[in-house]
Order: C-alpha cells, then sequence, then structure tokens
C-alpha cells in the first residue's frame, strides 16, 4: 500500500471537532433527501440538521428555504436553541454569520468589493423579496430560512421554497406534510444546479401510533433509498477525503508543484461526487439508529439510568424499535 501524507493536526490551521459516526456519513453523503429516525440525544439537530444546513449556506446563497415544526412552541421553546447552539460550536456567531427576527445590516458595493464572487451578490440579501424578517432566519450568504408551524397554515401559504427542514416530524400529519411541500419548488435558473434542490431534511425518533398525535409517515421513505448509489458517494468521498489531506500535506511542505497537481485531483473528484449526489440512485438517505450512535457522549452510564427508570417509551425513543401494540391492546381491539 502506498504512503500518503497528510496534515499535521496540530497546526494552526485545523479545527478539530467530534462527530459521531452516523454524523460522519452523513456529512460524507449530503444527499437530496436525508431522512433519518434516531434515539433521543443522537445528535439529530446538533450535527444532522445543523450540518446540512451549513453546507447550503455556501451552497446556494441567496436561497429560500423552510424549517416547519408542528407548533410555533415546540419550535422556539425545543428546536430552535439547540439549532442555534449548535451554530455556534460550529463558529457561527449571531450578528456576524446570521441575524434572527430582524433585518440584517446593509453594505455598499464598495465595501463589499474584496468578497469572494459567489458571496458578493448576496451579502446579506436574500434572492427572494421579503416583506418582513420575523420568524426568519438569515445568514451573511443571503439564505434564509423561514420558519413555519403546520397548525398555521397561512405562515407558509403562498411562498416558494428550495429545500424543507423538519425535526421531529413523528408530530407532523402526513396530510399536511404534503400540502406543505407542495411549496418546495421555483428559482430553478438559479438553484437548480444544487444538490439541494427541491430536496428535504427530516430526522425524528421513532413514532409510536398508538400516542395520540404520533405519525409513521417517514418509515415509507425506507423503500426510496438505493445503497448502490450512496456507496458509489461514499467511496468518492473517501478519496477527496484523502487527496484534501494530501494537499494540505504539500501546502505545509511548501511544494508548489504538488500544491497544483492536488488541486487538479481534488477538483476532478469533487465533480465525480457532485455527479454521484445528483444521481437518482444517490438522491436519497434513510436510517434508523438507536441513541447508542452518540454513546461516546452520552455514557454508558446514561443507557443504564433510561434502563433502570423502565418507562414505556424505551424501545421507540432510545432503541428505535418499532412500536406493536400490547396484548391488552390487542384484546380490546378485536373485541370491539
Amino acid at each position: 500500500m502506498s504512503w500518503r501524507k497528510k496534515a499535521d493536526p496540530d497546526k494552526p490551521y485545523v479545527k478539530k471537532n467530534f462527530a459521531n459516526w452516523l454524523a460522519q456519513v452523513a456529512m460524507l453523503l449530503l444527499p437530496k433527501f436525508f431522512y433519518v429516525i434516531a434515539g433521543r440525544g443522537s445528535g439529530k439537530t446538533t450535527d444532522l440538521q445543523a450540518e446540512r444546513l451549513i453546507e447550503m449556506v455556501y451552497d446556494m446563497p441567496g436561497a429560500p428555504v423552510v424549517w416547519v415544526s408542528d407548533t410555533y412552541t415546540n419550535l422556539y421553546k425545543n428546536v430552535l436553541p439547540t439549532l442555534l447552539e449548535a451554530l455556534e460550536k460550529k463558529g457561527f456567531i449571531e450578528g456576524i454569520h446570521y441575524e434572527i427576527g430582524k433585518a440584517p445590516k446593509e453594505y455598499t458595493e464598495a465595501q463589499k468589493a474584496n468578497l469572494d464572487p459567489k458571496i458578493r451578490k448576496y451579502f446579506w440579501k436574500p434572492f427572494n423579496k421579503l416583506a418582513s424578517y420575523k420568524n426568519t432566519l438569515i445568514f451573511f450568504t443571503g439564505l434564509n430560512v423561514r420558519f413555519g408551524s403546520l397548525d398555521k397554515p397561512a405562515s407558509l401559504a403562498g411562498s416558494s421554497y428550495v429545500h424543507v427542514f423538519g425535526d421531529e416530524v413523528k408530530y407532523f400529519k402526513e396530510a399536511k406534510i404534503a400540502n406543505l411541500l407542495k411549496a418546495v419548488r421555483g428559482y430553478r435558473d438559479t438553484y437548480g444546479h444544487s444538490v439541494f434542490y427541491r430536496g428535504h431534511t427530516f430526522t425524528t425518533d421513532m413514532p409510536n401510533t398508538a400516542n395520540i398525535g404520533e405519525y409513521d409517515w417517514i418509515l415509507k421513505q425506507g423503500s426510496r433509498m438505493r445503497k448502490i448509489g450512496l456507496m458509489l458517494i461514499l467511496k468518492a468521498a473517501f478519496i477527496m477525503n484523502e487527496i484534501m489531506g494530501e494537499l494540505l500535506a504539500a501546502k505545509d511542505a511548501k511544494n508548489t508543484e504538488e500544491v497544483i497537481k492536488k488541486k487538479r485531483s481534488y477538483e476532478r473528484w469533487a465533480e465525480r461526487w457532485t455527479q454521484a449526489r445528483l444521481s437518482e440512485d444517490g438522491s436519497t438517505f434513510f436510517y434508523i439508529a438507536s441513541s447508542y450512535v452518540n454513546v461516546d457522549v452520552l455514557s454508558p452510564e446514561w443507557f443504564d439510568d433510561a434502563i433502570a427508570t423502565d418507562l414505556g417509551d424505551l424501545n421507540t425513543a432510545v432503541l428505535s424499535m418499532r412500536a406493536g401494540l400490547e396484548s391488552g391492546d390487542r384484546f380490546y381491539s378485536n373485541l370491539a
């Protein structure tokens, strides 16, 4: 096996972050449609959702996306604080990288002159027209996230979005979310090149339809996944990762010729990776994982305590096992 040079992990430009293996796979794949059922504490919002959102910040500058919840109360009390905490840990600072609920500061063309051309056009300026910044998260690249509630359909009516996010989707009625997905449309000339265009990012813990207000429509999405296409994406991503390490090592060694060579290799494989993600076979990722996927953060003792409490939702909320009717429930339903 040939020896590959790697970047020095102790260099100041190398930032070390922990991510569980499922989050790492998700970041390598970055497909159009993303459906994950995972137990509590598995990093669904902090890693899976936040990383995909950050990728879109750079991939679709100026684009309108929507983040939907069952109620505004759940969104602002449970989902949004976790998302903002995740963004902060990943280096995003309010007032510098994003604003929430208010219009950003305006900049002159002269002030934007030195910015990357890809960002300059939409720097703090969304492609779509916003009458109000209420219930809106806007990033410095212009990507704007509209927060909506399924119990108030008027909050999302009449708009077009290029991607939809949803956490704890087991609380979404199938008919309501299906109606919202019709609004994931438009702006094809500007954003149709992106893998994420008209895509979905949905996460939840395992639905238990025996509980009032829980729905299992996300389980239907598993039949859309094609493993062979996803494996091609992963193989290309692994090669890109190795080339990036070699590129950084060449820069450290100040080897100009090697840097040029590795840049070309990286661009070539990045194009192959993107094409694999754009293919129909690589467009959908569906996975079911227990909370144990994040055991390094939660600790084994957390699972001991969860088992010791003997709560009724251990199998579904932690172990992600599909719920089944208890024998007593089956008896009475048959009697009826």
